[in-house]
């Protein structure tokens, strides 16, 4: 917990992650083709940001509604329409809109950039 320098409450833990629905059945999206025991994988991890200082807006990686035919596998995401779930630091769970902003959704993937994301932003 002393490792989560912007707070518990503001720091993403786990989260739900984007799928291609076309591989729902079968497992052949790389974002969900391994199991718990892989490591630091596709199916595993997810990001808000490339880098924890983005210069342009191609560098964050938004969260995104399931959609067929578009492979997304390093975002945050799910099939529900309008939001994701997410469990905070602090065990909260929390309904995220996907039109989020994205300096605020990379903010809450970084457990210590400085920058303490007032609940209200999200």
């Amino acid at each position: 917990m002393a490792d989560i320098k912007d707070g518990v409450s503001n720091t993403y833990l786990v989260g739900e992650k984007y799928l291609n629905p076309d591989t729902y059945d079968t497992g052949s999206d790389f974002g969900d083709n391994e199991d718990v025991y892989s490591g630091d994988s596709r199916d595993i991890v997810r990001w808000t940001a490339w880098n924890s200082n983005p210069q342009s807006a191609a560098e964050y990686l938004p969260p995104f509604q399931d959609q067929p035919g578009l492979d997304l596998q390093w975002l945050f995401g799910s099939a529900h329409a309008g939001n994701f779930g997410m469990a905070f630091c602090d065990g909260s769970v929390q309904s995220i809109n996907y039109s989020i902003d994205p300096e605020i959704h990379r903010c809450l993937g970084s457990r210590n950039d400085g920058r303490v994301i007032d609940g209200k932003k999200f």
